[in-house]
């Protein structure tokens, strides 16, 4: 008899620490509820907790709603930062058992528009700031045999204007994601990585508000919306959760069929 667990069961985290990246607002923020609201204890671990004028805090709010969490302060550009935010997160809730690598910036523009500046910094958040967290975690998750969900992108798997400097740092993520399940699955840490196509929130929710752009993407778009944080939160959930035990290295496409 099988002992793998059915989605039937329900998915939830209860005495599980989860620290999710870039947390504080955004799709990390809404990542950070979902896994707040299935009983696990989360570590928003951000370069500030300030969300958008009027919101209560991502810690706040999970609190609000019952739910445990903690906010971790760092730069995850910074080696020492990070590793003292772990620290912090390990000392809050003990080890993790899930670790979401959500932060992320985009600076768009092609090659010839993007400054040296710009495409430094978009590499350091989401291609360093993945390496940092990730490495600096891995003690804990040895200890929980846990997973890693890092957040990526559609645009890391195939070329999109404008995104110079973006596109190449995701498809680093995804590579870093194949690595580490190479590395370390045979040690019981399983890694994944989400790819969210066009979704209604984040950064993404900016380009949209131009009418050329947002009817572009949305001709692109197969299935008759954009995507919504709850999309991304329901396939990382997915990825952290014992239903998916037998999957390591792998890539989830929530993309509403833009790449089919």
């Amino acid at each position: 008899m099988s002992t793998v667990p059915s989605l039937r069961d329900g998915t939830a985290f209860p005495d599980t620490h989860v620290l999710v990246t870039g947390a504080a607002r955004g799709i990390g923020r809404h990542i950070a509820r979902e896994f707040a609201a299935a009983d696990a204890r989360v570590s928003v671990l951000d370069v500030t907790q300030t969300p958008r004028s009027g919101e209560t805090t991502t810690v706040e709010e999970i609190r609000e709603e019952g739910g445990e969490a903690t906010f971790v302060e760092a730069d995850l550009t910074d080696e020492r930062a990070v590793e003292e935010a772990l620290r912090t997160a390990v000392e809050a809730y003990g080890p993790p058992g899930v670790l979401v690598n959500n932060a992320g910036v985009n600076h768009l523009g092609r090659v010839d528009e993007v400054t040296v500046d710009e495409w430094d910094r978009t590499l350091a958040v989401n291609l360093r700031g993945t390496f940092l967290v990730t490495r600096f975690a891995l003690p804990s998750l040895r200890e929980t045999a846990g997973n890693v969900v890092n957040i990526a992108s559609t645009a890391g798997l195939h070329g999109s204007p404008n995104y110079a400097a973006y596109g190449p740092s995701k498809a680093g993520v995804l590579n870093l994601t194949r690595q580490l399940a190479r590395d370390f699955s045979p040690a019981g840490i399983r890694v994944n990585a989400v790819a969210p196509g066009i979704v209604d929130a984040g950064m993404a929710a900016q380009e949209l508000r131009d009418r050329e752009t947002a009817a572009y993407k949305r001709e692109m778009t197969l299935l008759d919306r954009f995507g919504t944080a709850q999309d991304v939160s329901n396939a990382v959930l997915f990825l952290a959760s014992p239903a998916s035990s037998f999957v390591t290295g792998e890539t989830l496409v929530v993309d509403g069929g833009w790449c089919a």
